[in-house]
């Protein structure tokens, strides 16, 4: 009897150290998936850093092309108006008021009754 009292004994000793291992076995899982977690949720911090820059950098680029095609357009309206300037300036202003008459000369003047 004392032999089986041993034996039962050793049994729960065997069920105890099994749920042990066990236990120690899911606590050693739950630190490798928190690790893993903690990669993933940094990895994730690190692209949504990423798109963020990518974001700024590419409104940046926008505002500035945006700006040198505003540059370009006003540069491009100032010339044009340089030019109507100079035009304008060519003409002939002695004269300005007086009649321009066809073939150059006044038409002849009526007889009054």
């Amino acid at each position: 009897m004392n032999f089986k009292l041993s034996y039962q004994n050793w049994g729960a000793y065997a069920l105890g150290a099994l749920l042990i291992l066990a236990l120690v076995g899911l606590q050693w899982e739950v630190k490798n998936l928190e690790i893993e977690l903690r990669n993933l949720r940094s990895a994730e911090a690190a692209a949504a850093a990423a798109v963020e820059k990518f974001e700024k950098d590419l409104l940046a680029k926008q505002r500035a092309d945006q700006k040198a095609a505003l540059g370009a357009l006003s540069e491009q309206e100032a010339a044009r108006r340089r030019n109507i300037d100079q035009g304008l300036n060519a003409l002939p202003t002695a004269g300005f008021r007086s009649p321009v008459y066809w073939n150059g000369s006044p038409p002849p003047e009526k007889p009054r009754n």
